[in-house]
């Protein structure tokens, strides 16, 4: 018992450094664009060592892929959000338009931080 106690809070600091890491990454290339944010900075922001930036994502552009994945998905679930396939057509537009408009007027660093990305290098199919 006392070792799966151990292995929880081991994982929980896990995934806690690996969040604070994503949210660095996310706020500094907001701030500084993104081939202005390098992995120095991220780790003093965060507050994990370089060292161990690497045990979770193998490089910038692997954190920079994870990051654009997730807030696509989460864009996608907020747009969606209340949509009504047998709306009519103008209803269903709007509705698409007024949820994207409330999710990136409610995060403007992940709107930033997506626009740097659409068409960089960096993201991968």
């Amino acid at each position: 018992m006392a070792n799966f106690y151990w292995i929880t809070i081991m994982n929980d600091k896990s995934t806690d450094k690996k969040q604070r890491i994503l949210d660095a990454t996310m706020e500094l290339i907001a701030e500084n664009g993104l081939h202005a944010t390098p992995m120095s900075q991220v780790s003093k922001r965060s507050g994990v060592s370089a060292g161990a930036i690497y045990n979770y994502f193998s490089s910038k552009e692997e954190i920079i892929n994870h990051l654009y994945l997730e807030l696509k998905e989460k864009l996608t679930e907020e747009v969606f959000k209340n949509y009504d396939k047998n709306a009519p057509y103008k209803e269903r537009i709007f509705r698409i338009w007024r949820n994207t408009y409330a999710f990136m007027a409610k995060n403007p660093g992940k709107l930033s931080f997506m626009e740097q990305c659409a068409n960089s290098p960096s993201i991968m199919e």
